[in-house]
């Protein structure tokens, strides 16, 4: 099942059992740092207000979550920006097919390279984009004292198949 955001250049797959409960999701952006100031001049008053609490007592991370895309002048616009799956469905390949779904649909949107940052001590996520051929492209500090990887999937190195469902996937 794909569902897109308000944005067109952001889109999610969302994977569901058989009684249509969501057990995993894959988020992705053509371009995170566009996708981040169309919400900020879109929502931005009416989100901070709601959630003007807790920005304030993480006030350091969000400007540095805010900074990020600045990070590395060669790595892609395009970004996973969050895959999880429940535990439930954990183990059955579940990620890596809606990291293949989603990499199918940059594709489809003409995206020639997309990045994600994992969590450098993240094994099980470094694995999973290794695995959907991501390949390590640097290490950087998002928040500081935190290492996180940054790889990158392209097109070039072979783009993952499309499910034969028109792009959605199943649990």
């Amino acid at each position: 099942m794909l569902f897109r955001s308000a944005s067109p250049d952001a889109f999610a797959h969302v994977a569901c059992d058989g009684s249509g409960n969501v057990v995993g999701f894959c988020a992705t952006a053509r371009d995170v740092g566009a996708l981040y100031k169309r919400f900020v001049v879109r929502d931005g008053v009416v989100a901070g207000v709601v959630a003007a609490p807790r920005l304030l007592r993480s006030a350091r991370r969000v400007l540095e979550t805010l900074r990020y895309p600045s990070h590395g002048g060669d790595l892609p616009p395009a970004e996973v920006l969050a895959v999880a799956v429940g535990a439930a469905a954990s183990g059955a390949g579940l990620g890596r097919r809606l990291v293949e779904a989603s990499m199918a649909e940059v594709g489809d949107r003409a995206v020639t390279a997309v990045k994600v940052v994992a969590g450098s001590h993240n094994a099980a996520a470094l694995a999973l984009y290794r695995a959907c051929d991501f390949r390590d492209a640097e290490e950087i500090e998002v928040h500081e004292g935190v290492r996180s990887t940054v790889l990158v999937w392209s097109a070039t190195t072979g783009a993952s198949p499309r499910s034969d469902d028109g792009g959605g996937v199943d649990a």
